[in-house]
C-alpha cells in the first residue's frame, strides 16, 4: 500500500486480516513517479514488483495511539497559530488607529474591556472589530484547552479502571477470589 492521507485507518482496518502489511514511502517510489503512463493498475503492478524483489521503500507506521496524539497536537498547534494571529491583529488595529496601550496587559480581559471603554481614540467601527477579534481569541483559548482536558479525563478514568478491584455479584466468585477451604452445601451447589 502506498502512503496517503488516509493510510492510517486503512492500515488499522487491514492489520488484523493480513499476514504482513507494508506501507510504501511515496517519495522514494521513483520508479512509479518517473513512469510516462500512470494509473492504479500499473502502479499496483510496480509496487508488487518492488515488493517481490525486496526493493519496496517502507515508511514507518506509528501506532494508533501515537497517530491520534499527533492529530490532537497538530490541531492544537493550528488553534495556537490562529490565536496568535488574532492577538497580532488586535495589536495592529490599535497601532493603525494610534491608540496607546500596555503590551503586557493587552490580552487580559479586564484591561481590554477598560481600554475599549475609556480610550477616546477608539471609534465605534474599530471597537466592534476589536470585540470580534477578542471573542475569537477567547473562543480559540477554550477550544485549545479542550483536548488537554479530554486527554486528562481519559487518563484519570483509565487509571481508575485499572486500579479498582473487579466487582462480583453476591454468591459468584471471581477468578481471583480464593475458594473456601471448608465445603458446605452452598459451596457444592456453586461448583456444579
Amino acid at each position: 500500500m502506498e502512503a496517503t492521507v488516509f493510510t492510517g485507518w486503512v492500515y488499522d482496518y487491514l492489520q488484523p486480516h493480513a499476514a504482513g502489511l507494508k506501507v510504501a514511502h511515496p517519495l522514494m517510489l521513483r520508479a512509479i513517479a518517473a513512469a510516462k503512463k500512470k494509473n492504479d493498475r500499473i502502479d499496483a503492478g510496480k509496487i508488487c514488483d518492488c515488493l517481490r524483489c525486496d526493493f519496496l521503500p517502507e515508511c514507518y507506521m506509528a501506532s494508533t495511539v501515537i497517530r491520534e496524539r499527533r492529530r490532537t497536537l497538530r490541531y492544537r498547534n493550528l488553534l495556537v497559530r490562529q490565536m496568535v494571529q488574532m492577538k497580532n491583529k488586535i495589536s495592529v488595529l490599535l497601532m493603525e488607529a494610534g491608540v496607546n496601550y500596555n503590551k503586557q496587559r493587552l490580552h487580559k480581559a479586564g484591561y481590554f474591556r477598560e481600554l475599549l471603554a475609556t480610550n477616546p481614540d477608539i471609534d465605534e467601527g474599530l471597537c466592534s472589530l476589536l470585540r470580534v477579534c477578542r471573542e475569537t481569541v477567547v473562543r480559540l483559548q477554550r477550544t485549545e484547552t479542550a483536548p488537554a482536558r479530554i486527554d486528562l479525563m481519559t487518563r484519570v478514568i483509565s487509571s481508575r479502571i485499572r486500579t479498582e478491584a473487579p466487582r462480583c455479584r453476591a454468591g459468584v466468585s471471581s477468578p481471583t477470589t480464593p475458594k473456601p477451604a471448608f465445603r458446605d452445601s452452598r459451596n457444592l451447589a456453586q461448583d456444579r
